[in-house]
């Protein structure tokens, strides 16, 4: 399926689970930043329905009602983990606030671009002329109480003022290595060092952030969830 805004596609493996998978802003390739379906190996845990936001538009384009629709004819009954990166991190948590999901996986996620909400935030400003009806200015009630949600950013970096927004809860594990070479691309780092799809089956099998951080991260320092950081926000 594709139209102007969105683009989904679906790779039919294992129908038991769905893992729906949000694309981010791009990779830049010869100055233009080029979009495509992201963490394509996940189709290993199950059915993997891809989706691309095509106008960058943080969901505010995207019918979500239509997506729980697919989501159900693809394989109704299955249960349904989200993931994605950047901004498809953010579809990802606010996915869940329309589709019923197990286990949300974010990496590197805004809270919100509007620019009154998190005000030290420009990263994408150029993008944000394009939108022009906000229907989610940010992810203040997307988070649900039967859902599990792992958080995965650098801490100490660019993304601060995107994880200072997170609320904590019991069934929100935040997972924040330090070292620089984590800046805003955490799942890239990972995925480099073989270990990306190994952290996201520990998520999906419900793994702890101090389990997955002394598995995944072995000898760096990932931010104690416990630690004063994470308990203000």
């Amino acid at each position: 399926m594709e139209d102007d805004d969105v683009k989904i596609s679906v790779l039919r493996r294992d129908s038991s689970r769905v893992m729906l998978c949000f694309a981010g802003i791009g990779y830049a390739l010869g100055g233009v930043a080029v979009q495509n379906a992201e963490f394509k190996r996940v189709s290993r845990f199950g059915t993997a329905i891809y989706v691309i936001d095509k106008k960058r538009s943080w969901g505010n384009n995207l019918d979500f009602a239509g997506l729980a629709e697919i989501v159900h004819r693809v394989a109704p009954g299955a249960p349904v983990d989200t993931i994605g990166n950047s901004m498809g991190a953010f579809l990802a948590i606010l996915a869940t606030k329309f589709v019923p999901t197990r286990t949300c996986i974010a990496f590197v996620p805004q809270y919100s671009v509007h620019p009154d909400i998190v005000v030290r935030e420009v990263r994408w400003r150029h993008y944000l002329k394009d939108i022009v009806s906000w229907r989610y200015r940010d992810l203040s009630d997307a988070f649900k109480p039967e859902t599990e949600y792992y958080l995965f950013a650098r801490v100490g970096g660019q993304d601060d003022p995107q994880i200072e927004m997170f609320p904590c809860a019991r069934n929100i594990q935040k997972i924040y290595p330090t070292h620089v070479r984590y800046e805003h691309n955490v799942a890239q780092q990972l995925k480099a060092k073989d270990r990306l799809y190994g952290v996201i089956e520990a998520c999906l099998a419900g793994r702890t952030a101090a389990e997955i951080a002394a598995a995944h991260f072995p000898g760096e320092d990932v931010l104690d969830p416990s630690a004063p950081f994470a308990a203000s926000v």
